[in-house]
């Protein structure tokens, strides 16, 4: 894809192989992975889109990392290479590290900006 680093097309294969390998050990084929998932998430998905995150051809949202994460019952970080999710997990950190009072008005704040009450005029 247009824009990837050596170091992206190497991370997308990285987690594709791992879903691949997850999706083999069942016994599953893309569509049935597809299926399931959809069925279990109620996210749609494809069995083109399986075989897309599969074969590296597709950058993979958190979302969708955590979905499989999810459907697997593995943890994000053995889908994905530690780089892929250290950003994520140092956000995640500092807000642990907060007070229950301070989590809750992060979160609203945070809430609060992705709306477009938060948008400029």
């Amino acid at each position: 894809m247009k824009g990837d680093t050596p170091q992206d097309n190497l991370d997308k294969r990285e987690v594709g192989e791992n879903i691949r390998l997850l999706r083999v050990k069942r016994g599953l084929t893309q569509q049935q992975l597809a299926e399931q998932m959809s069925e279990q998430l109620g996210k749609k998905y494809t069995a083109n889109m399986i075989s897309l995150y599969e074969n590296g051809q597709d950058h993979m949202h958190m979302g969708a990392l955590f979905d499989f994460a999810t459907f697997f019952g593995v943890a994000p970080q053995d889908l994905a290479p530690a780089r892929f999710l250290k950003e994520e997990e140092v956000v995640m950190s500092y807000f642990r590290k907060l007070s229950p009072e301070n989590q809750s008005m992060f979160e609203r704040m945070l809430k609060f900006m992705l709306t477009d009450n938060a948008a400029p005029s």
